[in-house]
């Protein structure tokens, strides 16, 4: 069904459900081009004094670290049942904005390769 038709039939929890999902795409979408993409690459040239291709090194390896976590957590979630929960689901979800939170107050004091990479 299209969301049309969740507004004709005045589904609102479903319409919010659209809306609240668009919402963490965007601005999911939103960090990861202005900090990841761009932010890291600058702190990692500027500030901690790596070529760009050490830092492009970095972020590969974030990346490979971001799926292992990923598929952990996504297989973690379905053996639990929590995929099914919506309050697991938006508990872990305040965390990751927690932890991105966090790790964006404490990247301009990053200085030294081992900090950058942690």
């Amino acid at each position: 069904m299209e969301l049309r038709a969740y507004i004709r039939e005045q589904r609102w929890t479903t319409v919010a459900g659209y809306g609240l999902f668009v919402a963490l795409m965007v601005a999911g979408y939103y960090y990861n081009i202005t900090f990841v993409q761009l932010g890291l690459i600058d702190l990692g040239t500027r500030l901690v004094g790596l070529s760009e291709t050490a830092v492009s090194m970095w972020m590969a390896a974030l990346a490979l670290v971001t799926l292992a976590v990923a598929i952990a957590t996504g297989m973690t979630m379905d053996r639990r049942g929590w995929s099914t929960d919506l309050r697991t689901k938006l508990r872990l979800l305040l965390g990751v904005v927690c932890l991105q939170f966090a790790l964006t107050l404490v990247a301009p004091m990053v200085r030294t390769v081992p900090a950058f990479g942690a």
